[in-house]
């Protein structure tokens, strides 16, 4: 939620804790009518704020998986989890080339990282929690899941 410093400034309000208490009143769907303090004897409705002052906007959705093996429910678990994230954020592992290390230590590869974000309809990934093992070559565990990810 957004405070619009220009509407407090027409209605003549100052900046203070009762802001907190009027976008906790939106969040939880208050009706407009409901009167806010605003400072010392001094009230205003929701609405009047609501249309002034506070703005809600888009909201966005962020998933997070780690330490996570690839099998069939496994895989539609972080699918449902990331569906149409905004940003996912998911580990990369090993490459592919590396599979069965990745599968006996719980971990996913950049293809199935990127394939994941694909089939929940991310629009954007980030991998991250990278072995050790490709520190000279951290590029291709980006590569790999980036092209997973596009299709």
């Amino acid at each position: 939620m957004n405070v619009w410093r220009e509407g407090l400034d027409a209605m003549g309000l100052e900046v203070g804790a009762w802001l907190n208490r009027a976008k906790s009143a939106v969040r939880g769907g208050a009706p407009d009518e409901m009167p806010i303090e605003v400072g010392p004897g001094r009230t205003v409705v929701l609405g009047q704020l609501r249309q002034h002052a506070l703005h809600i906007g888009a909201g966005q959705r962020i998933a997070y998986v780690t330490d996570a093996i690839y099998h069939p429910a496994n895989a539609e678990r972080i699918i449902a989890i990331s569906r149409n994230a905004d940003h996912l954020y998911i580990e990369a592992a090993f490459l592919e080339e590396d599979a069965g290390i990745a599968a006996a230590r719980c971990h996913l590869t950049g293809r199935q990282a990127g394939e994941l974000a694909r089939r929940a309809g991310a629009k954007r990934m980030t991998v991250f929690h990278h072995s050790p093992r490709y520190l000279d070559r951290p590029e291709d565990l980006w590569l790999e899941a980036d092209r997973a990810f596009r299709g």
